[in-house]
Parts: C-alpha cells; structure tokens; sequence
C-alpha cells in the first residue's frame, strides 16, 4: 500500500495559450495515514446524496451503518466517473484508513475499480451492478445488486390498472441490460392486466440530466401516455413534470411520494441497508466477504413505496397478491424461451488501433504528432480568424471550442464508439503497451514532464528569440508591428497554431495517461481553468509552473474537505473564485492609492508627501 496521496485528482494544468501541455501533470506528496476504527467503509456517489434517487438510496443504506459501534462511514458526492473516482478510492485509503470501499454507480467498475483493486490488494472493494466475473476479475473486488425488476413489474400492475389510454410512458438514461429489463418489466406487469397496453420510451442518454428529461417527460404526456415512471439517477425531475401535467407516477430508486402526494401510485425502491449491514458484519468479524451478492423483494434487498390515495379496489388486490407470490421467491417476471438479438459490430478506429502491433515508441509518438497536428490547424483558424477576417479571438475561440466538443462527441458515440462502451460511449481502450506510465518511483505521470519542458521552450521562444520578440510587439500594437515591416499574419496564426500543438498535445496524454481512450470526460472545463492560470501567472510560460501546481493542490483538495469539513464539493470552485478575484482587485488598485503603491512603502518619506 502507498503512503502518498495523490494531488492531482483532477490534474493540475488544464490548458492555456502559453503553456496547455501541463495540465495533464500531477504531484504526489508524502502525507501520513489515517488511524482508523474498529473498521473504516467509504462510499462514493455520482450525484447528491439527496437527490430523491439512485444517490439517495445508497446514502440511506450508509447511514444505517452510522449507528454501527465500531465503524466509520466517510462519504464524497459528485464523483465522476472518470479518473476522478480512483484519486477519490485512493484518497478514503490513504488519508482516511478506508478498507471497504462501495463505489456505487455503475460506470465506476471497468477500469477505475479494478484499477484500485490491482493497486491495494489488501482492500476489499464492492460495486453495485453485478458486472462481477470470478473468471475475470481479481477476488478483492466484488458485486452487489438487487432484482428490481420485480418492483418495476408491480409498477406496471398498479400503472396497467390506472391508465385510462392504455399508454404508458418510460423515461430512460441508457439503453443498459438493467434499463432494458426494468423497460420489459414495467410492460409486462401492465400487460398482465391488459395485453393491448402499450409502453413509449424515450432515452435520454445521460444518468442525469435534468433539461433532457423534462423534454421527455412531457414528449410523452403529449403522446397520450398518463402514467409515467423512469430508470434515471434522479427521477424527481420526471415526477414533477409528470405530476404537474395531470399524469400519474410510478417511483424508483427512493420514494418520490413527497413529490406528488396526489399523483404518486407506488414505486420500486432499494434497500441497501440490510446489503451494507451484511458487507460490514462480515468485515468485522473477519469472515471473507461475498463476491457476488444478489436479492429480490423476499430477500430484502428491495421494497416498494405504499400505495397512494389514486390506486384504485382493484389495482390494490392484484398488487398484493403479485407481491405475496413474490415474497414466496422463485417468482420469474422474464418467461423463457428468449432469443437474443444480433446487434451490428461497430468498425472503431483511432490511431493508437490503428496501428495495432508496431512498436509502443512509434504508436505514442504517431499519437503525439496527430493532437498537436489537430489542436494547432483548429485553434490556427482562430489566429487566421483575427487576422483576415477581424474576428475576436475569445469569441471565435469559444465557439471553436464547443465545434471541437460536438464533433469529438458525435465521432465517440457513432464510428469510433467501443461496442462494449454501453454505460459511458468511449473509443475502444488503448493496450497497455501503448499507455504512458508513471514517473519511476512516483504516482506522476510522464505528463509532467512534457508540460514543463512545454513552459520551458516556450518561455524560451518568446523571450529570447527574434519571432517571439515580434509576436510580442505584434501582440502589444499591430499598427506599430506593421511599420515596423513585421509579417504579422504569419506571426498571429502561428503562435496561435503553436497554442493549440500545446492543447492537442494535452488532450493526447490525457488519452493516453489518465484514460485510456476517448470519451466525454475529455472537455471536463479545462480550457477555462487554463484562462485563470495564464492569468494568475501573468502570460509567463514558466509562472505557470508553479500556479498550476497551486491550483491542482486547490482542486484535488476537493474531496477530502468533502469527507472531513462535512462541505460540499463546490467549495474549491468558490475558493478558486476568491483567489481570482483577489488576485484581480490588486491589479486594478495597484498604485492608485497609498496602500496599494509599492514606492510609498519603499520611501516612508512620501507618505507625508502623499496625505
């Protein structure tokens, strides 16, 4: 087990115009572990913990171990899933004496958790989606989930009995195994009352989002659908839109009743109370921990929200008695034969497949051409915007940025998406040998060495060559560039052309570093962090260094003052806020008045002169 913490949760240097390559460098400082109790479990949430949902849910399961003697249950939220989550699994170990972690959501399992799992072989890690294989899989690690599939098929029983137009509607996030099956068992208890109902579903494509689901919800209110229940993170959001145009609702994850006292007909809920509770048992009494663990309604592991007032005689008695067969175990709501369906295999390309088989060199340096080949003629059109067309650079370049984030998008998610991807569209992984690795003897990667020799040659560029020393007079006055005979077109487009290598070199090795393919967590805000470190180090190439150390330290603070100040994951967003703007009311009141003119405190002399 390391005793380092590593600083760069969420790297250090986004990217900036002078210096872009470092925002993918990290710095791992000696820190001295956590004492932990009779036994420490950490639980890691994609969302809010009251989020009337799936985060909801499991943050009700962890609170039931508070009142356990002897543990100590430290939670983050907001958690990506992306490399986020392993500098968090790393984090609860290290710092907080972890040796269970749940992380909760499903895109954490391949390859954050086994990633963790790989690298603390003493913890035990537990994740909730039951995509566990001993064949595959390291023992350490481990699944857990519940049959909520039946409580989708009383859903439908109650909503087969409620509709009026025998249309039922179905908001979800991805089309998953589980969202399919909790799709087909919604149907399916409908049909048991009436097989001519029918089941619309829109998907969303996201576990949350709120805009997206709104614009369902009420797609399918239009269609003439009068019951509405959902598989998203949160469905609070279809509840209420649901509820506020005049439709009846069936829950999921938690129970939404609050939300729609009037509208609300039941709804399928986890109980992962009675799982948490039995994961600890064991951990405590030294017994090995179940791998796979599964559970219907008879076993505890789900349970269903109370009628509400709408339910009618009817819909009441077959509920019941569909749920008393249930609580016998053995009920089946998927009846056999199946056939499976023959979905077309996806041709995905990128360079590093591409070139599958030649030398790990030449496939990482062919990577590194190609993101500064791309980032210097995209942000390059930039520079040729301002000149030729006398289009502003920020306006342009923001614009750029969100073509840029559209077309990486549509290329993951269409010709270039893995097939296995189904949870979170990504291209398919680079193998091992093609993946930058860490600094020997550090948990830092080779990122940062590339982004400091980046500041390096570029601090050498513009201070002590003649281009730079022209890029310098054509950025301060292009009048006076152009009397001076200086070919200023070629020098804007150019320095922008190279600003855009440095970004396109970054967003290689964050490929090739930290993710291990393309996928959306690439544009994660990070050009906008680059403006405030260009800032703070007043556009000096080797200012930045150290700034964007500053703010990585400030940023991969987050979730341990999450953990520890009970404060949410905002805070060093507003702290690096509060640095910005200190940082600019000292650059407007500098030497404007006494206290903030440097001479006067030279000089105590002039401050008699001065009152």
């Amino acid at each position: 087990m390391t005793d380092r913490f590593m600083l760069s949760r969420r790297q250090l240097l986004k990217t900036s115009a002078a210096g872009a390559a470092l925002g993918l460098a990290s710095a791992a400082f000696p820190i001295s572990k956590a004492f932990a109790a009779a036994a420490t479990v950490g639980f890691i949430y994609v969302g809010p913990k009251d989020d009337y949902g799936y985060n909801q849910a499991h943050a009700e399961g962890a609170a039931a171990l508070k009142g356990v003697e002897g543990i100590t249950v430290v939670e983050e939220e907001n958690v990506p899933e992306t490399v986020d989550v392993q500098k968090t699994m790393e984090s609860m170990i290290n710092l907080d004496g972890a040796s269970l972690i749940f992380p909760t959501s499903f895109g954490y399992f391949d390859p954050h958790m086994l990633a963790m799992c790989k690298k603390f072989p003493d913890m035990q890690f537990r994740h909730c989606g039951g995509m566990w294989d001993k064949a595959k899989h390291p023992m350490n690690a481990g699944s857990y989930f519940g049959y909520i599939g039946m409580g989708q098929y009383l859903n439908g029983v109650v909503a087969g009995h409620t509709s009026k137009t025998k249309k039922l509607g179905f908001v979800a996030a991805k089309p998953i195994p589980q969202v399919l099956l909790n799709i087909n068992s919604f149907l399916l208890g409908a049909r048991s009352v009436d097989p001519s109902i029918t089941c619309q579903v829109i998907f969303t494509g996201e576990w949350s989002l709120a805009v997206k689901e709104a614009e369902a919800t009420n797609a399918l209110v239009d269609q003439g659908a009068d019951v509405i229940t959902c598989h998203v993170d949160s469905p609070k959001v279809v509840v209420e839109t649901a509820a506020g145009r005049g439709a009846f609702v069936c829950g999921y994850h938690a129970n939404q009743s609050p939300l729609a006292p009037e509208k609300y007909l039941t709804g399928a809920e986890w109980n992962w109370a009675k799982v948490y509770k039995m994961f600890v048992a064991d951990l405590v009494a030294g017994t090995p921990l179940p791998n796979f663990t599964r559970g219907g309604l008879a076993d505890g592991f789900v349970k269903m929200s109370p009628l509400g007032p709408a339910v009618g005689e009817p819909a009441r008695k077959q509920f019941d008695a569909t749920l008393a067969e249930m609580m016998k175990g053995g009920f089946a709501v998927i009846k056999g034969p199946l056939k499976s369906n023959k979905g077309a295999v996806v041709a995905a390309a990128a360079i590093g497949v591409a070139f599958s088989g030649a030398p790990s060199s030449i496939v990482i340096l062919a990577m590194g051409v190609a993101g500064v080949a791309a980032g210097g003629i995209w942000i390059g059109a930039v520079g040729a915007l301002r000149h030729y067309r006398a289009v502003n650079e920020t306006i342009s370049s923001l614009l750029m940025a969100y073509i840029a984030i559209a077309l990486m998008n549509q290329l993951v998610e269409g010709p270039l998406r893995d097939p296995a991807s189904l949870n979170k569209p990504s291209t398919q992984p680079l193998a091992d040998i093609y993946r930058i690795g860490n600094i020997p003897g550090m948990d830092v990667h080779w990122g940062l060495v590339v982004g400091i020799v980046a500041c390096i040659l570029s601090w050498v560029l513009i201070e002590k060559t003649r281009w730079g020393f022209a890029a310098r007079i054509a950025g301060g006055n292009v009048r006076a560039a152009q009397v001076q005979g200086l070919a200023v077109g070629p020098l804007i487009v150019g320095f922008t052309a190279l600003a855009g290598g440095f970004a396109g070199l970054a967003g290689m090795l964050e490929v090739a570093a930290v993710q291990g393919s393309a996928n959306a967590s690439l544009a994660a805000g990070y050009g906008y962090t680059g403006i405030l470190v260009a800032f703070l180090a007043r556009h000096n190439p080797l200012a930045i260094i150290p700034v964007a150390i500053l703010l990585g330290g400030i940023d991969a603070s987050g979730g341990l003052i999450q953990r520890r100040m009970d404060l949410p994951d905002a805070t060093v967003l507003v702290l690096q806020g509060m640095i910005f703007i200190v940082i600019l009311f000292s650059e407007t009141f500098y030497g404007r008045f006494k206290a903030f003119n440097p001479d006067l405190w030279k000089r105590p002399d002039l401050w008699t002169r001065a009152t």
